[in-house]
């Protein structure tokens, strides 16, 4: 018989070695609470939690009791959006993920760049207007994007329209450039 490894063991090891795993886990929670999966979303967020921030340490973060934050994840749990909000707030700081207005990242960027402000080891390094802009980079489909790029290196969207299969203007919308003026890769 093959050694297994314990399922929950197996995602703390993955988040440990993968950051971009952990928020995808984020952003697939926070996609089915807002599709109306609240059951899926709240086991995810649990696994989530043990793998990055621990329930002791969230407990401590939300000023709630760890049994309370066990009890709201658990399959029946009923967490309050306010908890919920408080809950994705202490993972997206635990990955380093910022979300906040554009206006007010541009600001934090240029103190930073001036030296007025010096980030702190858990400053974010990854900034997003919304959840769910941080949803639409780390979609299943731009993952697959990205690491097509990563392995295979191309030059042009041309050449990566034909490694994708997907069309240049449709590249070219996923990358942020102007359809039309795709700089070289």
């Amino acid at each position: 018989m093959t050694p297994t490894r314990d399922f929950k063991q197996t995602v703390v090891k993955r988040v440990e070695r993968d950051p971009d795993f952990a928020k995808a886990l984020l952003d697939e929670a926070a996609t089915l609470f807002l599709s109306g999966e609240p059951d899926t979303a709240r086991l995810i967020l649990r696994d989530l939690v043990n793998a990055t921030v621990g329930f002791e340490n969230l407990a401590d973060l939300t000023h709630k009791p760890s049994k309370s934050l066990h009890r709201m994840l658990s399959p029946k749990g009923n967490p309050s959006m306010d908890n919920l909000a408080v809950i994705f707030d202490a993972i997206r700081s635990k990955l380093n993920i910022g979300i906040a207005p554009y206006e007010e990242m541009k600001r934090w960027t240029l103190a930073v760049a001036a030296g007025r402000i010096k980030p702190g080891p858990n400053a974010p390094k990854l900034w997003f207007t919304s959840l769910k802009a941080a949803g639409n980079v780390f979609s299943e489909e731009n993952r697959q994007l990205l690491r097509i790029i990563a392995k295979e290196r191309p030059q042009a969207i041309a050449e990566l329209e034909q490694l994708t299969h997907r069309k240049a203007a449709n590249l070219s919308r996923t990358l942020k450039f102007p359809a039309g003026n795709s700089p070289e890769l």
